[in-house]
């Protein structure tokens, strides 16, 4: 595969997914008709296929519906697909898809757009289109019904349809979406009234085939680059729904807000020049083990999630195939076998690690600290602080050595390409392990039974090799006013969806 993004959800992991519900407290409950969220930043795009999911997700998720949905409590259900199996020999992949629905524009959806759509994965470059690259042609074998076939098994299909890489465009909008973007999604994007980077107001369609999920007229999403301005928005009742940092959680309790959470963040340095290209000293598996070694992790998770998380050396949460509890305690805070294993390795004087970090991801505090605990052992970290857009691009680039990140890890096979695969985007060095490469090239034809035991080494040897720091799992917190009920995360998800939320009645 080329070097192409695929990036699950996690990114999607930034933990700055932002929902809410606009502040009207004088207004009857039964007239509250406007949502409002809050994004630290702008769309990357809002052509699907260009775009990220996460942080992304606001914008797109109110245009677009997936072939593919996925519920609050977890599993995936009908969508524009109503039916969908993998043959036996796992090379195709068949959807029977919903009839009678029609984008905004009028244009009629039917398996000849679904094909237009999903072939677009290997004529345009996306963060996520190598997801689909081992798709070799798409058929249609009825009006509404498609077959993708492929050239190796693809056990996630499901997690990449129910995303961005599922999300339909209207055929007369697939020459460039970013620009007149109309999907079957709920609502409308008012481009007359939208503000690029600043705001983008939606309204919801009157002829929308599953319009009985949706109880906002409208839905508003503001871009507010910073959390604590973010926080008095949704004080002063501009907004009534924000992610938060957990720092802002227990204030967020005090002053009477919902706080709604779920563990789905591990907490990291990233050491993405495993090969020493930038940093020699990161080439050696000793090294890297030592600085997994040097921290404290129940510190860490304290002084940056508030105690908003549990503590881990591994990657893979609860409730994820490929979790192992005893990885948890891999590592342990011990500074003098840290100064032990750079002694062996060469480096009893130290070196110097530049980190990239984002105060925007509650970064800026664990790679501080990070700093402080290598410090006591003769290494010195300098923090290259990034702004919100640039931290993603300064971190894929291949310019930095190491970044301190949040990653929801929602889907093993997918996530080890992104994370651990030389092509992945967030192996910017193409660091290559043939031990790693194996054990998910033989997930990927493994029985279920099978999978989870693989898995489980896949996340024990990337452990192993100090490949990060995981200090934690951190939870994602959501804030939100009285005003607004049946507010959830989506389990193992990195994002919140605005199904079936309403106002308070």
């Amino acid at each position: 595969m080329s070097k192409r993004m695929w990036v699950a959800a996690a990114v999607t992991a930034l933990a700055v997914l932002l929902t809410g519900c606009s502040g009207q407290s004088d207004t009857p409950t039964d007239e509250k008709t406007v949502l409002t969220t809050a994004q630290a930043s702008p769309p990357m795009s809002l052509d699907p296929y260009l775009s990220e999911g996460g942080g992304y997700y606001p914008y797109l998720s109110p245009i677009y519906d997936s072939l593919i949905l996925w519920t609050a409590d977890g599993q995936f259900a009908p969508g524009l697909a109503t039916e969908w199996s993998y043959s036996a020999d796992a090379l195709s992949f068949t959807m029977k898809l919903r009839e009678g629905v029609t984008f905004s524009d009028g244009a009629a959806f039917n398996a000849e757009v679904a094909k237009a759509n999903l072939d677009r994965a290997a004529t345009v470059t996306g963060p996520r289109t190598a997801q689909l690259a081992p798709v070799t042609s798409i058929t249609v074998d009825d009006e509404y019904v498609v077959t993708l076939h492929l050239a190796s098994p693809l056990p996630s299909l499901e997690t990449l349809l129910a995303d961005v890489l599922g999300m339909m465009v209207s055929p007369n909008s697939l020459a460039d979406p970013n620009a007149n973007p109309i999907g079957t999604g709920p609502y409308v994007l008012n481009m007359a009234e939208t503000i690029l980077d600043d705001s983008y107001k939606f309204e919801l369609r009157s002829d929308y085939w599953d319009a009985g999920h949706y109880h906002f007229a409208e839905y508003v999403v503001r871009v507010i680059p910073d959390s604590n301005t973010m926080y008095q928005a949704l004080k002063a009742g501009e907004i009534d729904y924000m992610g938060a940092q957990p720092s802002q959680a227990t204030q967020a309790t005090a002053d009477g807000f919902q706080v709604v959470r779920s563990p789905v963040n591990f907490a990291a340095v990233f050491l993405y020049d495993r090969g020493g290209t930038m940093v020699p000293a990161l080439g050696d598996v000793r090294v890297r083990q030592a600085l997994n070694y040097a921290v404290d992790r129940e510190a860490i998770m304290q002084a940056a999630a508030a105690g908003y998380g549990t503590v881990t050396s591994q990657l893979v949460p609860p409730g994820i195939e490929g979790h192992v509890d005893a990885l948890d305690t891999y590592y342990t805070y011990d500074p003098e076998k840290a100064k032990t294993l750079l002694a062996e390795a060469g480096y009893a004087d130290g070196f110097t690690l530049k980190v990239t970090a984002a105060a925007f991801l509650n970064g800026l505090v664990p790679a501080q600290l990070f700093s402080s605990y290598l410090a006591a052992i003769g290494v010195t970290v300098e923090i290259d602080e990034a702004q919100p857009a640039d931290f993603i691009p300064a971190m894929l680039s291949g310019s930095t050595p190491a970044a301190q990140f949040l990653w929801g890890l929602q889907d093993v096979y997918l996530d080890s390409y992104n994370l651990t695969d030389p092509s992945g985007a967030f192996n910017p060095f193409s660091c290559d392990d043939d031990e790693i490469n194996d054990l998910i090239a033989r997930a990927a034809v493994a029985t279920p039974e099978e999978r989870v035991k693989l898995y489980q080494q896949w996340n024990e040897t990337v452990v192993s090799k100090g490949w990060f720091v995981i200090t934690h799992f951190q939870d994602l917190v959501i804030i939100a006013s009285d005003s607004i009920t049946d507010v959830s995360w989506w389990p193992a998800r990195a994002t919140a969806s605005i199904r079936d939320w309403k106002p308070k009645a």
